[in-house]
């Protein structure tokens, strides 16, 4: 700044730098915690915090619940150790605590936790009117969100369908997009339940979520309450501290080899979020290796996946698959509208909502400025250089800019008289976004060569 020296008058020019501010990418998840209250009596029910660590996690929201109802199976004879482990019980409904964990080991740095309550009884009913609260105190939140529930896997079934119409409907409305689970099933019968879950999950905004299929073997054991343990052997029960310690030690041992078994949905939130910040909100992480999980829950062959990829009713499933020699990869890139031929690729329903957010937000300073020439300007001035960093970072398809995108705002462009005596100010723009290589042929010609 000038240093001014005398009483008077002075004139300073200043470069107008139109620009829109990038908004955060940020995972949501909503569910219940064993606790919600800080120690300085800070009730965070319903109130979305913002965590970066499972270590911060555990100091604000807790653990996971302890399983109470697991069973060590000791079969082992003289040559042979044989010690299983299962669920004699219901087990918890409450995997929070593992998602979050499961979720910064793929990859994701930060992310919101809505807290909807603490821990209910093992076997009792979650509540879908609780989780519908928490999707709905997000509503005032100016960032691009990507939500998840992992817990409603554990609904009743028509509670189940609820909550995940209500985070679609939601994200539409808001411009956040879903990542949903389908139902919990088995090898056996998991395309009729696929089947029925396309039946039964009635939405006019599937284009904002995406379901990724099946489940996943993590590398996390369950947390267990040691006095509730008992051990079978020899057709007899043990309760597990009846044992010296190098004996339980065994069986502590092999507790910790039981590892949980997630919806996909944290995992997935975490790699989308990680492949945001490395490669950009526009491409599809199905080239990153999956390190952090043993294995999807079972294995989806070629012929199996054309069947949840694709499908009359347009709800497309994603897959996650274990390839022979690549290892484990999520292998699909599409909407539950599968079949919109506009948005049918869930890297461009983000890449979408990202663009119509931030010239939103962008926009809120010419509200109530005049409606003439010079605001239309400057508006198209801060769009077109904002969708032009977009073509420069590679997230729009074109040699140049104007194959790449347009924006129109004016007079007998976008508005009318009326239009302006109303008080409406219009600016329309297109892109052409990057769109997945899904299919990838090759046509290949034999030469016959005479002898």
């Amino acid at each position: 700044m000038a240093k001014y020296k005398f009483p008077g008058v002075y004139l300073e020019e200043k470069m107008w730098s139109p620009s829109v501010e990038p908004l955060d990418n940020i995972a949501v998840f909503i569910g219940y915690t064993e606790k919600n209250i800080l120690d300085n009596g800070e009730d965070l029910l319903f109130t979305p915090i913002t965590i970066n660590s499972i270590l911060e996690f555990e100091n604000t929201f807790g653990f996971g619940q302890p399983e109470k109802n697991l069973i060590i199976k000791d079969n082992s004879s003289s040559t042979e150790e044989k010690i299983t482990i299962e669920f004699s019980g219901e087990k918890s409904k409450h995997i929070l605590y593992y998602s979050i964990k499961l979720f910064f080991e793929s990859g994701g740095n930060k992310c919101k936790i809505v807290s909807v309550g603490t821990f209910k009884e093992i076997g009792e009913i979650l509540s879908a009117e609780e989780l519908i609260q928490g999707i709905d105190s997000l509503k005032n939140e100016k960032i691009n969100l990507l939500i998840g529930i992992p817990e409603s896997q554990n609904l009743p079934e028509n509670d189940f369908y609820l909550v995940q119409q209500k985070i679609l409907e939601f994200c539409d409305k808001n411009r956040y997009f879903g990542i949903l689970d389908p139902p919990r099933t088995n090898t056996e019968n998991f395309l009729n339940k696929i089947s029925i879950y396309r039946e039964k999950l009635h939405s006019d905004s599937l284009k904002f979520g995406a379901a990724f299929f099946p489940s996943l073997q993590t590398t996390t054991a369950y947390l267990y309450d040691e006095s509730c343990i008992n051990v079978e052997k020899n057709g007899l029960g043990f309760s597990l501290n009846s044992f010296d310690e190098t004996k339980k030690l065994k069986y502590v041992s092999a507790i910790g080899k039981f590892s949980v078994i997630l919806p996909a949905s944290p995992f997935v939130m975490g790699l989308i979020l990680k492949n945001d910040m490395e490669r950009g909100i526009w491409k599809a992480p199905s080239t990153i290796p999956l390190n952090q999980i043993i294995a999807p829950e079972f294995l989806i062959t070629d012929s199996t996946q054309q069947l949840l990829n694709v499908d009359i009713s347009g709800k497309s499933i994603n897959c996650i698959r274990n390839f022979q020699g690549v290892g484990n990869r999520v292998w699909g890139t599409r909407t539950l509208a599968g079949n919109d031929a506009e948005w049918k690729y869930y890297p461009i329903r983000r890449l979408a909502n990202k663009i119509e957010k931030e010239i939103q937000n962008a926009l809120d300073q010419f509200v109530f400025e005049k409606n003439n020439s010079s605001t239309w300007a400057k508006i198209k001035s801060i769009t077109e250089n904002y969708l032009y960093n977009l073509w420069r970072s590679g997230a729009l398809m074109g040699s140049k800019p104007e194959h790449a995108y347009f924006v129109k705002c004016g007079l007998n462009e976008t508005m009318t008289n009326k239009d302006i005596s109303d008080g409406k100010l219009l600016l329309q723009i297109g892109f052409s976004p990057v769109r997945p290589a899904e299919f990838i042929f090759f046509n290949f010609s034999i030469l016959a060569i005479e002898p």
